[in-house]
């Protein structure tokens, strides 16, 4: 996590609240006139990725 503040002086956590100013932020252009840079945004909403590879068994003949 990073330490991003607010305007207000108050630390950015990534809840509703924040998430609603920063949207706001960001259909007023703050990422497209650089006050924010893309590479600071970070969307912690979502638990992380879990990738599991599964193991496959060798094929087997099954004769009769």
């Amino acid at each position: 996590m990073g330490n991003a503040v607010l305007p207000n002086g108050a630390p950015y956590i990534n809840d509703a609240d924040c998430w609603a100013f920063l949207r706001r932020s960001v259909e007023h252009g703050t990422l497209w006139l650089g006050y924010v840079s893309w590479e600071a945004i970070f969307d912690a909403r979502n638990a992380e990725l879990i990738i599991r590879i599964r193991e496959e068994e060798p094929l087997r003949y099954r004769g009769r």
